[in-house]
């Protein structure tokens, strides 16, 4: 048996991070079966530290969460899917870049960030190093397939007053991890 590629790992390790909180449900349990990707649950506190506003909003199988903190980073997260997980990450910031390569640093930068203020949030360096195997010339707007079952989208949004981004993170939760 070999070792699993590093972007394979990397599935593996985002696959255990929503296993440990920060994951999605179904509909609340009244399925005959279980999702694959767990009971939804919001990922921030108000109690966390630089978080000066939260919402969380659970309907059924999708989940919506809003988090201001105190640099001026707004950040919104969707959740939604049961066997395959798509987490939808918008990023807000005036110190964001309009160049899509810099902006991915920056998100890379932001979620080590974020993976340190609480060991609750840890899983965000799993989002960053997803976001470092992204290649450098990727085409904005459409998939990358990092591995079997796991790809990431990135667009820059439309929006008048501050640069924002959104980062999709598709991942298949039934494909088998290390390898096809």
């Amino acid at each position: 048996m070999s070792n699993p590629s590093p972007t394979c790992a990397l599935a593996l390790a985002l696959t255990l991070a929503f296993a440990a909180g920060m994951s999605m449900g179904c509909d609340g349990g009244a399925t005959a079966r279980e999702c694959l990707a767990g009971e939804p649950r919001a990922i921030f506190e108000a109690t966390d530290s630089t978080v000066v506003a939260h919402d969380f909003r659970l309907r059924g199988a999708t989940s919506d969460e809003t988090v201001g903190f105190s640099n001026g980073l707004l950040l919104a997260i969707a959740q939604r899917g049961c066997d395959t997980l798509r987490q939808e990450f918008i990023l807000s910031h005036d110190s964001l870049s309009t160049e899509p390569q810099t902006f991915v640093r920056q998100a890379i930068a932001a979620f080590y960030q974020l993976a340190t203020l609480t060991p609750r949030l840890a899983g965000f360096a799993e989002y960053g190093r997803i976001l470092g195997s992204v290649p450098e010339n990727f085409p904005p707007g459409a998939p990358v397939d990092l591995a079997p079952g796991l790809s990431v989208r990135i667009v820059r949004l439309p929006t008048p007053n501050k640069p924002s981004w959104r980062l999709t993170i598709t991942q298949d939760l039934g494909v088998p991890r290390g390898g096809r």
